[in-house]
């Protein structure tokens, strides 16, 4: 991928983070973790979801095309920081690529 490409996929990623942040930055605590049906996760939920893909989509595009799977989980913050066992989650509720699209509501009102 050329460098002019990346540059905008970042800028763009970097919009959308802002937009997010200004959309959210009034939520208290219940509002982030409102349930608004038995099948659709919370607020919260989904601000770490678009966290975790932004996090895995810019180590995908930022590193070369030959880089080894362990040498991508390196870069990310969610394997950096080892946040899965921190938060107490396993592989199998995260889904895949581990980004969360597995999870049960009752454990996605927890995600801090």
């Amino acid at each position: 991928m050329d460098t002019k490409t990346i540059e905008s996929l970042q800028e763009h990623i970097h919009k959308t983070h802002r937009m997010f942040q200004k959309a959210v930055e009034e939520l208290n605590e219940e509002q982030l973790c409102w349930l608004p049906s038995a099948l659709a996760p919370p607020v919260r939920w989904h601000l770490w979801h678009v966290a975790r893909c932004v996090d895995f989509a810019a180590t995908t595009f930022t590193l070369s095309v030959g880089a080894s799977n362990a040498e991508a989980k390196s870069h990310q913050i969610w394997y950096r920081e080892n946040l899965k066992a921190a938060w107490g989650l396993t592989s199998e509720q995260m889904g895949h690529r581990e980004l969360g699209t597995r999870l049960e509501n009752a454990v996605a009102v927890g995600i801090p």
